[in-house]
């Protein structure tokens, strides 16, 4: 049986809940009429939020989205799930064998979010990429990786709007068409990867692999960012395979540590 609540968390856990299920940052008069209360609890309820890092708001008035201590804690929920936790650690492997920067994308609530960053001990990659950076689905190599073994709803609403050219979506992005998206995407389900070089960045090449959960949904990407002559050619297959292997070696064991 379960012990008696704090009934005004449990209103809270609705506001929050409204965030995550939108996937994008809401004004006060819709999250109070997607929970069910009036403006004036809600606003209530957000300041407090607000104080604790919950939620956050860019401008006064403005809408509210998710803030840092919720991705921490979101953070600190995949860590405890053996798959994620040695896949963080793969990455750390792979940058200081292949000399990349590598990255763990897992969808979240605004899209593809960056839960793991690592850069090799010998050079750093002057990159805006840390935990909790957002990358667009359609623009990106780890992105397109989602849109092609992804099945939630959620990412083919994204990719909705991106193509719409939604301005208010957030995330790196590299300009895209319909025509070219869809082409890089059947590419990508087809080789089991997706590449992307000289996009934001010169001589910057991206390598993106997916990682499946035991029953082959995507559980998550590994990306690997390097110079353009370091993943490409005979480097790139090397790498390419090496990489490959890695993962399936993770994801056979399903995460064991």
């Amino acid at each position: 049986m379960e012990g008696r609540g704090i009934q005004s968390i449990e209103v809270g856990g609705r506001l929050l809940d409204c965030l995550v299920r939108s996937g994008v940052p809401m004004s006060l008069r819709a999250l109070a009429a997607e929970a069910d209360l009036t403006p004036a609890q809600t606003h209530a309820y957000l300041t407090s939020f607000k104080r604790t890092g919950m939620i956050e708001q860019k401008v006064e008035s403005g809408p509210y989205s998710i803030g840092p201590l919720a991705l921490n804690l979101g953070l600190a929920r995949l860590q405890s799930v053996p798959l994620y936790r040695d896949a963080s650690q793969l990455i750390l492997r792979l940058s200081e064998t292949y000399g990349f920067m590598s990255a763990l994308v897992v969808w979240g609530p605004f899209g593809p979010t960056t839960v793991s960053v690592a850069q090799p001990s010998h050079r750093q990659y002057n990159l805006n990429i840390r935990m909790g950076t957002l990358f667009s689905v359609t623009g990106t190599a780890s992105g397109k990786l989602f849109a092609a073994f992804g099945e939630n709803a959620a990412v083919h609403a994204r990719i909705k709007e991106e193509l719409a050219g939604s301005p208010e979506l957030p995330g790196i992005s590299n300009e895209t068409d319909r025509r070219g998206f869809e082409a890089s995407v059947a590419k990508a389900r087809k080789d089991g990867y997706a590449t992307i070089e000289n996009s934001i960045v010169p001589d910057v090449f991206t390598l993106a692999l997916p990682m499946f959960e035991s029953d082959k949904t995507l559980a998550g990407v590994i990306t690997c960012i390097g110079s353009e002559g370091a993943l490409k050619e005979d480097a790139f297959l090397q790498t390419l395979d090496a990489v490959r292997t890695e993962i399936m070696h993770l994801t056979k064991a399903g995460g064991t540590s």
